[in-house]
């Protein structure tokens, strides 16, 4: 079973990578090291807001960015 699969099996599903702009790339990889570039909850921009944790923005809310940060790291890898 690969890890896409398994990310499914246990209810998530790994978002489309955006191309990239320009010279741009999220993530390399040379060797055993994968290097990301930059990460954002892109997949879910709709929603994302840049604020404080705590005051303005609640733990659950950071948090479900946060995951979606590492689905779209892992998109990444296997794009």
């Amino acid at each position: 079973m690969n890890i896409g699969n398994k990310i499914e099996q246990i209810g998530f599903r790994l978002p489309e990578v955006p191309r990239p702009v320009a010279a741009y790339i999220m993530a390399k990889q040379s060797g055993k090291l994968f290097l990301v570039l930059a990460d954002s909850p892109w997949s879910m921009v709709n929603e994302f807001q840049k604020d404080l944790l705590g005051q303005n923005v609640a733990v659950e809310d950071a948090n479900k960015a946060a995951q979606v940060c590492r689905l779209n790291v892992l998109a990444a890898k296997k794009a």
